[in-house]
Protein backbone atom coordinates (compact mmCIF):
# COMPACT_ATOMS: atom_id res chain seq x y z
CA UNK A 1 0.00 0.00 0.00
CA UNK A 2 1.45 3.38 -1.03
CA UNK A 3 2.21 5.96 1.62
CA UNK A 4 0.24 9.18 1.18
CA UNK A 5 0.45 12.96 1.30
CA UNK A 6 -2.82 14.57 2.39
CA UNK A 7 -3.79 18.14 1.40
CA UNK A 8 -6.80 19.88 2.93
CA UNK A 9 -8.08 22.96 1.08
CA UNK A 10 -11.69 24.05 1.65
CA UNK A 11 -11.46 27.13 -0.62
CA UNK A 12 -13.40 28.08 -3.74
CA UNK A 13 -12.45 27.24 -7.33
CA UNK A 14 -10.01 30.08 -8.02
CA UNK A 15 -8.24 29.72 -4.68
CA UNK A 16 -7.77 25.97 -5.15
CA UNK A 17 -6.36 26.49 -8.65
CA UNK A 18 -3.87 29.04 -7.29
CA UNK A 19 -2.69 26.32 -4.89
CA UNK A 20 -1.91 23.83 -7.69
CA UNK A 21 1.75 24.98 -8.06
CA UNK A 22 2.27 24.22 -4.36
CA UNK A 23 0.60 20.82 -4.84
CA UNK A 24 3.03 20.17 -7.68
CA UNK A 25 5.89 21.01 -5.32
CA UNK A 26 4.65 18.31 -2.96
CA UNK A 27 4.36 15.89 -5.87
CA UNK A 28 7.98 16.57 -6.84
CA UNK A 29 9.18 16.11 -3.26
CA UNK A 30 7.24 12.86 -2.73
CA UNK A 31 7.11 11.18 -6.17
CA UNK A 32 6.39 7.71 -4.79
CA UNK A 33 3.54 8.84 -2.55
CA UNK A 34 -0.16 9.02 -3.28
CA UNK A 35 -1.28 12.66 -3.38
CA UNK A 36 -4.73 12.95 -1.76
CA UNK A 37 -6.73 16.19 -1.86
CA UNK A 38 -9.59 16.98 0.50
CA UNK A 39 -11.49 19.87 -1.10
CA UNK A 40 -14.86 20.92 -2.49
CA UNK A 41 -16.29 18.31 -4.80
CA UNK A 42 -16.40 19.95 -8.25
CA UNK A 43 -12.80 21.17 -8.27
CA UNK A 44 -11.34 18.12 -6.51
CA UNK A 45 -12.94 15.87 -9.15
CA UNK A 46 -11.53 18.02 -11.96
CA UNK A 47 -7.98 17.87 -10.52
CA UNK A 48 -8.31 14.12 -10.18
CA UNK A 49 -9.34 13.78 -13.84
CA UNK A 50 -6.40 16.00 -14.83
CA UNK A 51 -4.09 13.75 -12.78
CA UNK A 52 -2.87 16.58 -10.60
CA UNK A 53 -3.83 14.37 -7.65
CA UNK A 54 -4.19 10.62 -7.17
CA UNK A 55 -7.26 10.48 -4.93
CA UNK A 56 -9.95 12.80 -3.66
CA UNK A 57 -12.06 13.23 -0.55
CA UNK A 58 -14.94 15.70 -0.51
CA UNK A 59 -14.48 18.27 2.24
CA UNK A 60 -18.27 18.43 2.55
CA UNK A 61 -18.50 14.68 3.11
CA UNK A 62 -19.04 12.78 6.33
CA UNK A 63 -15.47 11.47 6.26
CA UNK A 64 -14.12 14.96 7.00
CA UNK A 65 -16.52 15.88 9.77
CA UNK A 66 -14.27 14.48 12.49
CA UNK A 67 -11.32 16.56 11.31
CA UNK A 68 -12.87 19.76 12.58
CA UNK A 69 -14.53 18.39 15.72
CA UNK A 70 -12.32 18.72 18.82
CA UNK A 71 -13.89 15.55 20.26
CA UNK A 72 -15.02 13.74 17.15
CA UNK A 73 -13.20 10.66 15.84
CA UNK A 74 -11.87 10.52 12.27
CA UNK A 75 -13.39 7.48 10.62
CA UNK A 76 -13.65 5.64 7.33
CA UNK A 77 -11.58 6.41 4.26
CA UNK A 78 -9.91 9.47 5.74
CA UNK A 79 -8.80 7.52 8.83
CA UNK A 80 -7.30 4.79 6.63
CA UNK A 81 -5.39 7.33 4.55
CA UNK A 82 -4.09 9.23 7.58
CA UNK A 83 -2.79 5.98 9.05
CA UNK A 84 -0.29 5.82 6.20
CA UNK A 85 0.21 9.58 5.77
CA UNK A 86 3.78 10.90 5.95
CA UNK A 87 2.79 14.56 5.53
CA UNK A 88 -0.52 16.38 6.01
CA UNK A 89 -0.95 19.96 4.78
CA UNK A 90 -4.03 21.98 5.72
CA UNK A 91 -4.42 25.40 4.09
CA UNK A 92 -6.84 26.91 6.57
CA UNK A 93 -7.07 28.58 9.95
CA UNK A 94 -6.80 26.43 13.09
CA UNK A 95 -6.79 28.92 15.93
CA UNK A 96 -7.68 26.36 18.60
CA UNK A 97 -5.19 23.83 17.22
CA UNK A 98 -7.78 21.03 17.15
CA UNK A 99 -7.26 20.24 13.46
CA UNK A 100 -3.50 19.76 13.90
CA UNK A 101 -4.06 17.59 16.99
CA UNK A 102 -6.64 15.45 15.18
CA UNK A 103 -4.30 14.91 12.24
CA UNK A 104 -1.46 13.79 14.48
CA UNK A 105 -3.77 11.63 16.60
CA UNK A 106 -5.00 9.87 13.43
CA UNK A 107 -1.44 8.97 12.42
CA UNK A 108 -0.19 11.77 10.16
CA UNK A 109 3.57 12.28 10.20
CA UNK A 110 4.74 15.83 9.51
CA UNK A 111 1.81 18.21 9.85
CA UNK A 112 1.58 21.71 8.35
CA UNK A 113 -1.50 23.74 9.20
CA UNK A 114 -1.19 27.24 7.79
CA UNK A 115 -3.67 29.65 6.26
CA UNK A 116 -2.53 31.43 3.07
CA UNK A 117 -4.16 34.52 4.59
CA UNK A 118 -1.80 34.52 7.57
CA UNK A 119 -0.27 37.92 8.34
CA UNK A 120 3.08 36.21 8.98
CA UNK A 121 3.54 35.30 5.30
CA UNK A 122 5.69 37.69 3.29
CA UNK A 123 4.79 36.73 -0.30
CA UNK A 124 2.36 38.91 -2.23
CA UNK A 125 0.66 36.65 -4.76
CA UNK A 126 -1.71 34.05 -3.36
CA UNK A 127 -0.04 31.23 -5.28
CA UNK A 128 3.33 32.19 -3.81
CA UNK A 129 1.79 32.28 -0.35
CA UNK A 130 0.72 28.65 -0.68
CA UNK A 131 4.30 27.79 -1.63
CA UNK A 132 5.62 29.82 1.29
CA UNK A 133 3.62 27.72 3.76
CA UNK A 134 5.73 24.79 2.54
CA UNK A 135 8.91 26.89 2.71
CA UNK A 136 9.14 26.46 -1.08
CA UNK A 137 10.31 28.99 -3.64
CA UNK A 138 7.61 30.94 -5.52
CA UNK A 139 6.60 29.70 -8.95
CA UNK A 140 8.30 31.54 -11.83
CA UNK A 141 6.43 32.54 -14.98
CA UNK A 142 8.54 30.15 -17.04
CA UNK A 143 7.40 27.28 -14.80
CA UNK A 144 3.70 27.71 -15.61
CA UNK A 145 2.16 24.53 -16.97
CA UNK A 146 -1.53 24.40 -17.89
CA UNK A 147 -3.94 21.75 -16.72
CA UNK A 148 -4.06 18.82 -19.10
CA UNK A 149 -7.58 17.52 -19.73
CA UNK A 150 -8.20 13.89 -20.66
CA UNK A 151 -9.13 13.34 -24.28
CA UNK A 152 -12.65 12.18 -23.41
CA UNK A 153 -13.43 15.50 -21.73
CA UNK A 154 -12.25 17.36 -24.81
CA UNK A 155 -14.47 15.18 -27.01
CA UNK A 156 -17.56 15.57 -24.81
CA UNK A 157 -17.15 19.33 -24.61
CA UNK A 158 -16.72 19.52 -28.38
CA UNK A 159 -20.09 17.79 -28.73
CA UNK A 160 -21.58 20.29 -26.23
CA UNK A 161 -20.34 23.20 -28.34
CA UNK A 162 -21.59 21.71 -31.58
CA UNK A 163 -25.01 21.09 -30.01
CA UNK A 164 -25.13 24.80 -29.12
CA UNK A 165 -24.43 25.68 -32.76
CA UNK A 166 -20.75 26.57 -32.36
CA UNK A 167 -18.74 25.55 -35.40
CA UNK A 168 -15.48 23.92 -34.42
CA UNK A 169 -13.72 24.91 -37.65
CA UNK A 170 -13.73 28.58 -36.57
CA UNK A 171 -12.06 30.04 -33.45
CA UNK A 172 -14.45 31.35 -30.83
CA UNK A 173 -14.08 33.76 -27.91
CA UNK A 174 -15.56 32.78 -24.54
CA UNK A 175 -17.17 35.60 -22.53
CA UNK A 176 -18.16 35.23 -18.89
CA UNK A 177 -20.07 38.31 -17.70
CA UNK A 178 -20.54 37.03 -14.14
CA UNK A 179 -18.18 37.52 -11.22
CA UNK A 180 -20.08 37.02 -7.97
CA UNK A 181 -20.02 40.79 -7.37
CA UNK A 182 -21.05 43.67 -9.62
CA UNK A 183 -18.15 45.67 -8.13
CA UNK A 184 -15.76 43.33 -9.95
CA UNK A 185 -17.52 43.54 -13.29
CA UNK A 186 -17.07 45.43 -16.54
CA UNK A 187 -20.18 47.50 -17.25
CA UNK A 188 -22.55 45.28 -19.23
CA UNK A 189 -23.01 47.97 -21.91
CA UNK A 190 -19.22 48.14 -22.35
CA UNK A 191 -18.90 44.38 -22.70
CA UNK A 192 -21.79 44.32 -25.20
CA UNK A 193 -20.13 47.02 -27.31
CA UNK A 194 -16.83 45.15 -27.19
CA UNK A 195 -18.55 41.91 -28.24
CA UNK A 196 -20.31 43.66 -31.14
CA UNK A 197 -17.01 45.14 -32.36
CA UNK A 198 -15.37 41.72 -32.34
CA UNK A 199 -18.36 40.13 -34.07
CA UNK A 200 -18.07 42.79 -36.75
CA UNK A 201 -14.50 41.64 -37.32
CA UNK A 202 -15.68 38.06 -37.88
CA UNK A 203 -14.97 36.67 -34.43
CA UNK A 204 -17.46 34.29 -32.81
CA UNK A 205 -18.52 35.01 -29.21
CA UNK A 206 -19.78 32.28 -26.88
CA UNK A 207 -21.32 33.36 -23.55
CA UNK A 208 -20.83 31.29 -20.39
CA UNK A 209 -23.67 31.48 -17.86
CA UNK A 210 -23.39 29.97 -14.40
CA UNK A 211 -26.17 29.55 -11.81
CA UNK A 212 -25.63 33.09 -10.45
CA UNK A 213 -25.12 34.79 -13.81
CA UNK A 214 -28.66 34.86 -15.20
CA UNK A 215 -29.24 38.57 -14.68
CA UNK A 216 -25.84 39.61 -16.04
CA UNK A 217 -26.20 37.40 -19.11
CA UNK A 218 -29.77 38.58 -19.73
CA UNK A 219 -28.66 42.22 -19.61
CA UNK A 220 -25.77 41.47 -21.96
CA UNK A 221 -27.92 39.66 -24.53
CA UNK A 222 -30.52 42.44 -24.48
CA UNK A 223 -27.85 44.81 -25.82
CA UNK A 224 -26.72 42.59 -28.69
CA UNK A 225 -28.63 42.55 -31.95
CA UNK A 226 -27.21 39.33 -33.42
CA UNK A 227 -27.62 35.79 -32.11
CA UNK A 228 -25.00 34.52 -29.67
CA UNK A 229 -24.52 30.99 -28.36
CA UNK A 230 -25.04 30.72 -24.59
CA UNK A 231 -23.86 27.72 -22.60
CA UNK A 232 -25.77 27.51 -19.32
CA UNK A 233 -25.04 25.79 -16.02
CA UNK A 234 -22.33 23.44 -17.23
CA UNK A 235 -20.75 21.16 -14.69
CA UNK A 236 -17.16 22.12 -13.94
CA UNK A 237 -15.55 19.35 -15.96
CA UNK A 238 -17.60 20.14 -19.08
CA UNK A 239 -16.93 23.85 -18.59
CA UNK A 240 -13.20 23.16 -18.47
CA UNK A 241 -13.47 21.21 -21.71
CA UNK A 242 -15.42 24.01 -23.42
CA UNK A 243 -12.92 26.65 -22.29
CA UNK A 244 -10.01 24.55 -23.52
CA UNK A 245 -11.36 24.88 -27.07
CA UNK A 246 -11.61 28.69 -26.92
CA UNK A 247 -9.20 30.86 -28.85
CA UNK A 248 -9.45 33.54 -26.15
CA UNK A 249 -11.38 34.29 -22.96
CA UNK A 250 -12.79 37.51 -21.47
CA UNK A 251 -13.91 37.61 -17.84
CA UNK A 252 -13.60 39.13 -14.39
CA UNK A 253 -11.89 38.23 -11.14
CA UNK A 254 -13.72 34.91 -10.81
CA UNK A 255 -13.11 31.21 -10.56
CA UNK A 256 -14.10 30.74 -14.21
CA UNK A 257 -11.41 33.22 -15.29
CA UNK A 258 -8.82 31.38 -13.21
CA UNK A 259 -9.94 28.13 -14.82
CA UNK A 260 -9.61 29.51 -18.36
CA UNK A 261 -6.16 30.87 -17.58
CA UNK A 262 -5.02 27.62 -15.94
CA UNK A 263 -6.05 25.77 -19.09
CA UNK A 264 -3.62 27.97 -21.03
CA UNK A 265 -6.31 29.97 -22.83
CA UNK A 266 -5.20 33.57 -23.65
CA UNK A 267 -7.18 35.53 -21.08
CA UNK A 268 -8.27 39.14 -20.59
CA UNK A 269 -9.12 39.47 -16.88
CA UNK A 270 -10.86 42.60 -15.58
CA UNK A 271 -10.22 43.42 -11.92
CA UNK A 272 -12.31 45.85 -9.90
CA UNK A 273 -11.55 46.43 -6.20
CA UNK A 274 -9.51 43.24 -5.71
CA UNK A 275 -5.73 43.47 -6.06
CA UNK A 276 -4.35 41.69 -9.16
CA UNK A 277 -0.89 41.61 -7.57
CA UNK A 278 -2.46 39.22 -5.06
CA UNK A 279 -5.15 37.45 -7.09
CA UNK A 280 -4.35 37.60 -10.82
CA UNK A 281 -4.47 34.31 -12.75
CA UNK A 282 -1.11 32.75 -13.45
CA UNK A 283 0.75 32.86 -16.75
CA UNK A 284 2.22 35.24 -19.32
CA UNK A 285 -0.83 34.58 -21.54
CA UNK A 286 -2.99 36.61 -19.12
CA UNK A 287 -3.58 40.35 -19.50
CA UNK A 288 -5.06 42.05 -16.43
CA UNK A 289 -6.89 45.37 -16.67
CA UNK A 290 -7.82 47.33 -13.58
CA UNK A 291 -10.82 49.61 -12.95
CA UNK A 292 -13.45 50.76 -15.49
CA UNK A 293 -12.47 51.25 -19.13
CA UNK A 294 -14.39 51.90 -22.32
CA UNK A 295 -14.93 49.33 -25.07
CA UNK A 296 -12.14 50.74 -27.25
CA UNK A 297 -9.55 50.18 -24.50
CA UNK A 298 -10.91 46.72 -23.73
CA UNK A 299 -10.92 45.69 -27.39
CA UNK A 300 -7.36 46.94 -27.82
CA UNK A 301 -6.28 45.02 -24.72
CA UNK A 302 -8.09 41.95 -25.99
CA UNK A 303 -6.22 42.06 -29.30
CA UNK A 304 -2.95 42.20 -27.33
CA UNK A 305 -3.59 38.77 -25.78
CA UNK A 306 -1.60 36.10 -27.64
CA UNK A 307 -3.78 34.33 -30.18
CA UNK A 308 -4.21 30.57 -30.41
CA UNK A 309 -5.21 28.72 -33.51
CA UNK A 310 -8.71 28.04 -32.14
CA UNK A 311 -10.11 24.71 -31.03
CA UNK A 312 -6.67 23.81 -29.70
CA UNK A 313 -7.93 21.76 -26.76
CA UNK A 314 -5.42 21.36 -23.92
CA UNK A 315 -6.00 17.63 -23.76
CA UNK A 316 -4.15 14.39 -23.45
CA UNK A 317 -5.28 11.12 -24.81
Amino acid sequence: MRRSILIIHPGALGDVLLAVPAMRRLRAWFPQHELVLCANEPVVQLLLECREIDARISVQGRACAGLFDPDGPIEGELHRRLARCDCAVAWMQDQAGSLARNLVKAGAGETIVSSPFSMTLKSTHQSDRFCETLQALPIRAAEFKPLQLPGEISSLSRACLEEAGVRMDQPFIAFHPGSGSTRKSIAIATMATMMAKLQGEGMIPVVIEGPADQEAVGNLLSRISSAVAVLRNLDLTTLAGVLSHAAKFVGHDSGVTHLAAFLGVPTLAHFGPTDPDRWAPLGSHVIVIKEPHDSVYLTTSFRATPATQGSIGNSKG
